[in-house]
């Protein structure tokens, strides 16, 4: 499972600063299955073509002591620079994770930096790091959306007929997705209570 998904950190992290605070942003794609009603005939056969790429991009914020351990990631594979960063974060669990999901019609994540501003006044994204409610912000592009897979309706008609199958499953497809990102980090699900943190710093801002 974790080789099928086949985690990359596909760029190079880009710092930006505001202020006396440095920021990161590494860009992450993820192997994920189609339709996860077939993930046993997909385990078996390793039918690339039943799978598409999700990615999301974390901002935060980078220590100073750290510096260097970031730019040594520039000389890495993608597969290499994503089993580093793994290993490197270590997370246990998931509450100092943000996730944050677009709400269409559509539409990637809003990109870092230029779609958020950075400072404690600037957006929810800075309030939350720059207010140490949260480490980490993940913004993903949800499939088909943004920088992930296109999903288009002549793609899906060739390859699953089915469509009203896969509408059906699509609030299920979505969750098992996140569930991927988390898998990803090695981490625990959230506890209820960041979740609800979360939707109060977002919405209040």
């Amino acid at each position: 499972k974790v080789k099928q998904r086949d985690h990359r950190i596909i760029a190079q992290p880009a710092f930006h600063a505001n202020g006396d605070t440095q920021f990161v942003v590494t860009e992450h794609k993820i192997s994920v299955p189609i339709a996860y009603d077939n993930q046993e005939k997909i385990d078996e056969k390793e039918d690339k073509e039943g799978r598409i790429d999700v990615y999301f991009s974390v901002l935060e914020i980078v220590k100073d002591d750290d510096i260097g351990w970031w730019k040594s990631l520039n000389n890495k594979s993608p597969k290499e620079r994503a089993e580093l960063y793994v290993k490197k974060i270590d997370l246990k669990d998931a509450n100092g994770l943000m996730l944050y999901l677009q709400g269409g019609p559509g539409f990637g994540s809003p990109a870092p930096v230029s779609g958020l501003g950075l400072s404690s006044t600037g957006s929810w994204a800075g309030k939350a790091l720059l207010g140490n409610y949260y480490e980490r912000i993940i913004l993903m592009d949800q499939r088909g959306t943004g920088k992930s897979t296109p999903i288009t309706k002549q793609w899906l008609e060739k390859k699953y007929p089915d469509l009203f199958l896969l509408d059906r499953q699509d609030d299920k497809m979505n969750t098992q997705t996140l569930e991927e990102i988390r898998l990803s980090f090695n981490v625990t699900k959230n506890e209820g209570e960041k979740v609800m943190e979360a939707e109060k710093i977002v919405t209040n801002f």
